[in-house]
């Protein structure tokens, strides 16, 4: 099969040649005894494209992916002066960008144009994207001032397929190619928009991008290329913004061995300013809070934007607050986060409601990047000595059991009150138990962690309805400070 074909396409008075081209809080969750229940709500079950997808042919040329801040002059500079050099030094002609594919031929086609009007109706339908930003116009005009022989290659889903999608199909029609492979693709990546935008899947915008990518790349010769992409996609390491599958590059680096060289721009980012300072008043103290804007979400169906501020000289007042165990890594942050500061993000939901989450930096990683974790307006009352002891019996034994009082939460993380229990002795009997995949962080217990302890503790739903479970430590660790997990127990 011809995977490459030129294809003549007059506009005006000009004939372009035209090629022609083969065929998604952050949230990392992890359970917390019985507060959360495990589903897939994007409708897919998690099955990644490099698990299924056999490309076309071998390639053996090299992929250079750079991720990006959407919108930030400085990483944009940078990524024309990495294609000036590998278009003038090494000789590449191709570079893939996170775009629809029929945004990426109309690049194409404008790139041998003597006017702007096609480059003009795109940057229309971007009104309101992070595409917006007059900095991304700019390094196009300079590509084609620069760099006029280069081929742009769209692999994202159909974004703007009502606007820009519409009108390249029409576009296809006037010039005769109703039946051409161009129209075929199109249509497709359309489909995949509408698909995309009925539930805002991040799994399947994910997976789509990763076939998008093979199909482009199959349409090559093993060429080299570069391609720029947001950093959520970049990583070799990995997984997509709902932490559900593999990343793209992380899909492509297991089809493409020791094909792919992936770098992040992030830290080239320019240190935004705030737009304003407010004043936010927690538990009856004022916070100073600068303000830096919001992002939208259309990774999600659930949420339309959040907006980010971070408290000043704070943390040291919520440093010891219950940790929910929810991540948000640097790169959902419109500004650097570091350790020690205290960030409130409000979630705006598709019915116009806001959710507003607390987060600070311990300066731990995740994905080898810096990330916030979730906490609660809520610390557990620290006691070195036990209230009363009692006994409680467990499959016919009983055991000495320290009580540790109950610590009322107010509705918070879908509890009541929480109360807790050291098993005496206990560790020898249970230590075999299966453990049932649920962890408790040191925030959550009024007493400091041994290894070798059992615990008992009791959730106090919101409904009233009590549930207890069953924790040991085992010595593991959680954020470098001993952790308890849960196991099971037979009646």
């Amino acid at each position: 099969m011809e995977l490459v074909q030129k294809v003549d396409v007059k506009m005006g008075d000009k004939i372009l040649h035209k090629k022609k081209m083969l065929i998604f809080t952050l949230t990392l969750v992890m359970i917390l005894f019985l507060f959360s229940c495990s589903n897939n709500s994007n409708g897919f079950d998690g099955t990644n494209q490099s698990d299924i997808i056999a490309v076309e042919q071998e390639y053996i040329g090299q992929i250079y992916l750079y991720g990006e801040q959407h919108g930030d002059d400085n990483i944009i500079e940078r990524e024309f002066e990495l294609w000036y050099d590998y278009y003038y030094n090494h000789g590449m002609r191709h570079l893939f960008i996170e775009s629809s594919y029929y945004s990426a031929e109309f690049l194409n086609v404008w790139m041998q144009s003597d006017k702007d009007e096609i480059l003009d109706e795109l940057f229309v339908d971007l009104k309101g994207t992070s595409w917006e930003n007059p900095i991304y116009r700019e390094f196009f005009e300079k590509v084609k001032l620069e760099c006029p022989e280069t081929v742009f290659h769209g692999t994202d889903v159909g974004h703007q397929y009502t606007t820009t999608g519409k009108r390249y199909l029409k576009f296809l029609q006037e010039n005769n190619l109703v039946d051409s492979e161009q129209y075929e693709i199109a249509k497709e990546v359309i489909e995949q928009g509408e698909i995309f935008y009925k539930d805002r899947s991040a799994v399947y915008r994910e997976n789509m991008m990763v076939e998008n990518f093979i199909r482009e790349l199959d349409t090559l010769t093993n060429e080299n290329i570069m391609g720029i992409y947001g950093s959520a996609h970049t990583g070799i390491e990995n997984l997509d913004n709902t932490n559900s599958i593999p990343c793209m590059a992380n899909q492509l680096n297991k089809i493409y061995v020791n094909r792919i060289y992936s770098e992040s721009l992030v830290h080239l980012a320019k240190p935004m300013e705030a737009k304003r300072i407010d004043v936010i008043e927690i538990h009856g103290k004022d916070y100073q809070a600068l303000y830096y804007g919001k992002r939208d979400m259309d990774f999600t169906n659930e949420y339309q934007y959040r907006e980010y501020w971070r408290l000043e000289n704070a943390y040291d007042d919520f440093k010891d607050n219950i940790l929910t165990m929810d991540v948000l890594p640097e790169s959902n942050f419109p500004i650097p986060i570091e350790k020690e500061q205290v960030f409130i993000v409000d979630y705006t939901k598709a019915d116009g409601s806001v959710v507003r989450k607390y987060y600070r930096v311990d300066g731990y990683t995740w994905e080898k990047m810096v990330t916030s974790e979730e906490f609660v307006l809520k610390k557990i009352d620290k006691r070195n000595d036990p209230e009363r002891v009692e006994t409680i019996n467990i499959a016919g034994k009983d055991y000495m059991a320290s009580y540790f009082g109950k610590n009322n939460m107010d509705g918070l993380l879908g509890c009541q009150y929480i109360e807790y229990w050291r098993l005496e002795e206990a560790y020898a009997d249970f230590k075999d138990n299966p453990l049932d995949g649920s962890t408790l962080p040191y925030s959550f217990l009024p007493v400091t962690i041994e290894s070798g302890q059992v615990f008992v503790i009791d959730i106090a739903q919101m409904d009233g309805d009590i549930k207890r479970g069953f924790f040991r430590s085992d010595g593991n660790e959680w954020r470098s400070k001993l952790s308890i997990e849960g196991f099971t127990v037979e009646n």
